[in-house]
């Protein structure tokens, strides 16, 4: 209990303070104009918007010119002329966020990597103005073409400026409001972001960043942890949806129909910046405001209160409906005492399955150290063939999809029944607290602790010219710290990395809820502000 007491106290009200973006339909695909798949987009309950992206048979021109490349560039990016699903979700949180602004002026909105731009589509509509920012020419020139499609559909203008701007080497243009959508694919870009995104907050814009758990999101929080408060750093699960236009495999996979999906959306404020003035003014008006103002809620699990205002603090800038923080020094006690309260418990635990103590894809471990090994389950792995013959190098789309299916048959991401040879002698798993070397003991301590899960394959995609990603859907019981503790299903997307054998020698995981998330809901399910399950999938690799 004391453990659940400084999770809750140290989770501040910030992390759920965004504009709120209601359900909207699913995009749907409505045709074609000039040769481009021509989809509906709605945006807010009463405005759909028309976005244009790439026909099936120009997708397999560019990826087949990737392909051709021996190594990643932006002369071979095969991803910006499709719609994301980031995008409807960003799209809306803007609209909302923009009505906040009043009508003075309208306010000025850059998006980064716009590709298709609906964000700058719906911002334009909405009577604001939008710079669509992307590093090729193709995405702006089909953005364009939308823009005069929606001029018809909406009988108004719609005046989208669009620029050649690479974020990685160029700084963020002046605006009210940056965003980006689906962009934390690698590394260096989304360190880029981070940096661009910093930037804006400190020139006084809000910033909004959409994704669907990409492998580049711990890099894109590594960066803002230097200048931002931790409360801040938190992506927020909203609603989303699959798409259904024609997708090149390895752009993505196609469904048939759309499925729900949690899309991370982050909100971010100058007053998030640690120690800035936006924030130390916000933290005076908190206290100058009196009992009257202030509804308290109390929660009896972990006696920890989250106040909530009942009026917005005079003087502010609009930034929708916030709740007020906590100070710096009580969040910080109370991360301590949960750290505090963590250690002790793990140092009376014995005989731990990993070398640390893992907190995110096998979350539950963050709680307290494993089972002890005669009380643990131990994983069935004794006719694993682990000295069968290598497989032979393939192209990688081949690998990546065979790998995949191996993935879901075998269901090793839960219970460690790996196929050694698809994997190095050398290959190594890291997630943000975890490092394990060697495929067995990947395999053991996946089998130990997460054997009464199911894995599901979302899809795969290349990212790199020697890495790829799967998203998959995890959901079960957990066996630690007991048998049976009740998962709630989330995403988690799994990079692996390639040597020049043909075989896979790292994965690198990044989850599509926050690790406090994944315990709370195994522990409290019901409270409110946590993340809604994530809604079951049939795996197109099955």
């Amino acid at each position: 209990m004391l453990v659940l007491f400084g999770l809750l106290l140290a989770v501040s009200p910030r992390a759920y303070c965004c504009i709120a973006v209601p359900p909207l339909p699913a995009p749907e695909v409505v045709g074609s104009v000039d040769g481009y798949t021509h989809l509906r987009v709605h945006v807010r309950e009463d405005l759909a918007l028309s976005v244009l992206e790439a026909s099936l048979p120009e997708q397999e021109r560019l990826v087949e010119d990737a392909l051709e490349q021996p190594i990643a560039s932006a002369g071979s990016d095969p991803y910006g002329l499709v719609l994301w699903p980031a995008a409807q979700v960003v799209a809306a949180a803007l609209i909302g966020l923009l009505g906040t602004y009043g009508k003075k002026r309208p306010a000025r909105v850059v998006e980064l990597g716009a590709g298709t731009g609906l964000c700058s589509l719906a911002a334009v509509a909405t009577g604001h103005q939008a710079l669509a920012t992307d590093y090729r020419e193709e995405p702006l020139a089909l953005l364009r073409q939308a823009a005069a499609l929606n001029e018809n559909q909406l009988s108004k203008r719609l005046p989208v400026d669009t620029a050649l701007l690479d974020f990685t080497k160029e700084d963020v243009p002046e605006a009210d409001v940056v965003v980006a959508a689906d962009l934390l694919y690698l590394r260096s870009t989304s360190q880029a972001l981070a940096a661009g995104c910093l930037a804006a907050l400190r020139r006084g814009a809000q910033v909004l960043v959409g994704d669907t758990g990409r492998p580049g999101r711990p890099a894109f929080l590594d960066v803002l942890k230097q200048e931002l408060r931790g409360a801040a750093r938190q992506f927020r699960p909203v609603q989303g949806w699959s798409l259904v236009s024609p997708r090149h495999e390895l752009i993505s996979t196609s469904q048939a129909q759309p499925r729900l999906l949690n899309v991370g959306l982050l909100h971010l404020t100058p007053a998030d910046l640690e120690n800035s003035p936006h924030q130390e003014r916000e933290m005076l008006e908190d206290r100058r405001e009196t009992p009257d103002s202030r509804r308290t809620i109390l929660d009896t699990a972990g006696d920890s209160a989250m106040e909530l205002s009942s009026r917005p603090s005079a003087g502010r800038r609009p930034t929708g409906h916030r709740l007020p923080r906590l100070p710096r020094i009580r969040l910080r006690l109370a991360l301590l005492a949960a750290l505090a309260a963590l250690s002790a418990w793990s140092r009376n635990q014995l005989t731990p399955t990993f070398s640390r103590t893992p907190t995110s894809r096998r979350a539950l471990l963050a709680l307290a150290a494993p089972l002890p090994a005669a009380a643990a389950p131990a994983p069935a792995l004794g006719d694993i063939p682990w000295d069968e013959p290598k497989r032979k190098k393939t192209p990688l789309p081949q690998l990546a999809e065979e790998f995949t299916r191996a993935f879901q048959r075998t269901q090793w991401g839960v219970n460690g029944r790996v196929e050694p040879r698809y994997f190095s002698d050398s290959f190594v798993f890291r997630d943000p607290d975890v490092t394990t070397n060697g495929i067995r003991e990947y395999a053991k301590g996946t089998g130990t602790v997460l054997s009464g899960c199911k894995a599901d394959a979302v899809d795969v995609q290349i990212i790199e010219p020697d890495k790829f990603a799967i998203r998959w859907r995890i959901e079960g019981t957990a066996n630690v710290p007991f048998p049976g503790l009740k998962i709630k299903p989330y995403i988690v997307t799994s990079t692996f990395t390639v040597n020049e054998n043909g075989l896979v020698d790292s994965e690198t995981d990044a989850f599509s809820i926050p690790t406090w998330d994944i315990l709370l809901s195994a522990l409290t399910p019901g409270l409110p502000f946590l993340a809604p399950p994530e809604p079951p999938v049939a795996s197109p690799f099955a």
